[in-house]
């Protein structure tokens, strides 16, 4: 593998229509250098390292903290993927590692000796012991294992030896929808001391920190097959233009949530390029319910909603639009979200939210081209899944609202190795809700061990080939079958719902008090109303009903006495409302006393 060359971060931007929003690609690129320099030796690509950074109580040390170099990698004319290299920190402990990993290896191998000193080796190191231990008595017994998995030979007269001696092989994570390369910034430390490893992450073109091309329009006259197709292909193609400019002739290709959706499109239109397939917490896995089987959605809210979701008005393009009150909707999710992390990176997490969302959109606008409301893929990857030709696992949270049980439902129909792993105390977040069991569980895909259901610290394996001792088949959680397809549909997407739960009850509130003001408003207008008869007119309690005839007699009389206008007393001589009594005698109080009818005004025969 060549060395990669990367290009030093464009800071220069054009003026556009949200330049009045208080944020810019520079204010991204900060915020995503604060978050990695709490856990990685940062440099620039072209520039030197800031000297400020965020403190974490979490924050390793200097002298324990792997080098990476962030950059740029041009994959087309004006089109750049922000790149992260990590140093191979398993090269760097090799020597001061060298005695306990013998000593874990000897303690493997015979256990009846003493337990190795491991104090400062931490999390799945022991992990990393026992697969040395393996490694070597296959190399005792014929010479022929590899950490890897491949034959004996090596290049360049490479031997077997030793497992460091293995050509490199390449980790590279992609992020999911609304992320970045900066959300795994806890775990780049623990991954990078995998031997025989080199890791990368990388940013999605059109997201975080990647250039913003514009995103393919779509016809309406494409099929769902022809929009998913072309938005697929602005992510892959990219993809496969930046392993080639990275020198990388395969990889163990790692991505979260939608990446993990694209990751399974990269891998099955360039399967040569994958050696195995991470796929944390993938969106897209499940077929949709038939339309007889979901429930009838005749909301005004949920129409809004899916009016909205069909015009691809992402959360981005809300933050952009509302401008300099973008920052405080991004703090009132990030500090739900993310309560029980250390508020000093909650605060550097929520500016790398902020100014990444609210750069120019262009990736972001997959989202409607690929899923449907309610997070169901145009195309779903059950089927495409049996396709795959690398090994494949699946990692999930313990509480995320992707649901684990789809995949359960896939892995029995895929002809290849597969892994259904959950980590534990973990949302759909997995980096944030537990750093330690996520390393953990990507740290075992790469050195290839076999675990048991409970083998790996804060993971939990539900599904399992057939390589255990004493197991079936396949190992499976008790949850795997669900009563009817109906329940598989809404099994799967909880979070969703619990969100128009909380915009109904909003909804129900805002109604409730429109009406209690409406009818405090009315209720307000009559007492007034009232109070102005009784002081305006002098009428008095009883007497409305009087007040009609005066002003019709009043009428009349200014009638008669128009010289222009003098009909026959007879014709005006109109009955008054009949009110079930006769009528009475009219006064009504002036400022000069009562009112007597003229003299021309004759009175009418009771009825």
């Amino acid at each position: 593998m060549t060395e990669p060359l990367l290009l030093p971060k464009q800071t220069a931007e054009p003026w556009r229509f949200f330049s009045w929003t208080p944020t810019s690609a520079a204010r991204a690129n900060d915020a995503e250098l604060a978050l990695l320099s709490q856990h990685l030796d940062v440099r620039l690509t072209g520039a030197e390292q800031p000297h400020t950074t965020v403190q974490s109580s979490e924050a390793v040390t200097a002298a324990s903290r792997p080098s990476a170099e962030l950059g740029l990698v041009q994959v087309a004319p004006d089109q750049f993927i922000n790149t992260l290299v990590i140093e191979p920190f398993w090269k760097r402990l090799q020597t001061q590692r060298a005695s306990q990993v013998a000593a874990a290896a000897a303690q493997a191998a015979d256990p009846g000796s003493p337990d190795a000193d491991m104090s400062e080796v931490g999390g799945i190191d022991h992990l990393i012991a026992a697969q040395h231990a393996h490694w070597r008595q296959q190399q005792q017994r014929d010479g022929t294992a590899s950490p890897s998995g491949q034959s004996s030979g090596q290049p360049n007269g490479q031997s077997n030896s030793q497992p460091n001696d293995q050509p490199i092989r390449n980790l590279v994570i992609a992020h999911g929808y609304g992320a970045g390369l900066g959300f795994f910034y806890k775990n780049f430390a623990a991954i990078s001391r995998v031997p025989g490893y080199r890791v990368f992450a990388i940013d999605w073109l059109g997201m975080a920190n990647s250039s913003r091309p514009p995103f393919p329009h779509k016809s309406r006259r494409q099929t769902d097959e022809e929009i998913v197709e072309t938005s697929e292909r602005f992510f892959v193609d990219s993809l496969e233009e930046w392993r080639k400019k990275m020198g990388l002739e395969t990889m163990v290709l790692a991505g979260h949530s939608l990446g993990g959706y694209l990751s399974v499109a990269y891998s099955l239109k360039y399967p040569e390029r994958v050696d195995k397939l991470l796929l944390l917490s993938p969106v897209g896995v499940p077929e949709p319910p038939p339309k007889e089987q979901q429930a009838p959605q005749r909301s005004m809210l949920m129409s809004v909603f899916r009016s909205m979701w069909e015009m691809n008005m992402t959360p981005m393009s809300v933050v952009r639009t509302v401008g300099p009150l973008g920052p405080s909707l991004v703090r009132q999710y990030t500090s739900r979200r993310f309560a029980h992390m250390d508020p000093a990176e909650v605060a550097t997490i929520e500016k790398y939210i902020y100014h990444t969302s609210a750069q120019p959109g262009s990736g972001e606008f997959a989202l409607a081209r690929l899923l449907l409301p309610g997070a169901w893929a145009r195309l779903p990857l059950h089927p495409r899944l049996t396709k795959l030709t690398m090994p494949t696992t699946f990692i999930y949270g313990t509480h995320d609202w992707m649901d684990h049980r789809h995949a359960m439902r896939s892995v029995p129909h895929m002809p290849v190795d597969t892994r259904v792993s959950l980590v534990k105390n973990a949302g759909h977040h997995l980096y944030f809700d537990n750093p330690t069991g996520l390393s953990n569980a990507v740290m075992a895909e790469m050195l290839d061990v076999k675990p048991g259901p409970y083998s790996v610290p804060d993971v939990e394996y539900v599904y399992l080939p057939r390589y255990i001792d004493g197991m079936d088949s396949t190992t499976e959680a008790s949850t795997t079958e669900f009563e009817s397809p109906q329940e598989a549909s809404q099994g799967g997407f909880q979070i969703n719902w619990i969100v128009i739960a909380e915009l109904i009850v909003g909804a129900v509130a805002l109604i409730v008090m429109a009406a209690y003001l409406g009818f405090k408003l009315r209720a307000a207008r009559a007492a007034a109303a009232v109070a102005a008869a009784s002081s305006g007119t002098g009428i008095e309690r009883g007497e409305g009903k009087e007040a009609f005839d005066v002003t019709l007699e009043e009428a009349r009389a200014q009638l008669r006495a128009s010289e222009a206008f003098d009909p026959k007393p007879e014709s005006l001589a109109m009955p008054p409302p009949a009110y079930g009594h006769e009528a009475a005698s009219v006064k009504r109080s002036s400022s000069s006393g009562s009112v007597t009818k003229p003299p021309s005004y004759k009175e009418p025969s009771s009825l």
